[in-house]
């Protein structure tokens, strides 16, 4: 920028919240589902909707996993508490194509 001469530029390519293969980031990121490198899903056949409920957590975790993983992929502003009122919050509702 012409008008600041004493102006020096940063940009930040990578986030460095973490060391280099920080064990600790392997973990939290397992445990609140932030990995996300292998979000590609291409639909197929016909669509089905189904609902499900909280307790699924319980005996068949996979599947709200894999919404919230959708989730996550789709929105930026996912966060953990997302995570947990998908969880325990009451009055929830899930519906999945």
């Amino acid at each position: 920028c012409a008008r600041f001469p004493h102006l020096h530029r940063f940009e930040l390519h990578q986030p460095i919240r973490w060391a280099q293969g920080c064990p600790l980031e392997k973990m939290v990121s397992e445990a609140l589902v932030f990995d996300d490198e292998n979000f590609t899903h291409t639909p197929q056949g016909n669509i089905v909707i189904s609902a499900f409920e909280q307790t699924l957590w319980r005996s068949d975790p996979e599947t709200p996993l894999k919404v919230y993983q959708l989730l996550s992929g789709a929105h930026y502003r996912t966060s953990p508490l997302d995570l947990r009122r998908m969880m325990d919050a009451p009055g929830q509702h899930f519906l999945q194509a």
